[in-house]
């Protein structure tokens, strides 16, 4: 995969970002204490619960 999702929380929300994997902005990122989200955690967002696939 050519990029990842970060999040890291920020009060009461989840803060995102779209990066390109092994960027200097990805390895900023990850050096802040932002948290790389896994595939399948995106993916199972409606598919966990049998909806349709988006």
């Amino acid at each position: 995969m050519w990029y990842s999702v970060m999040r890291r929380p920020e009060k009461e929300i989840f803060l995102g970002s779209l990066v390109f994997r092994h960027s200097d902005h990805h390895r900023l990122l990850a050096e802040q204490g932002w948290e790389e989200i896994p595939i399948d955690e995106i993916r199972g967002g409606s598919a966990a619960r049998g909806g349709p696939h988006f």
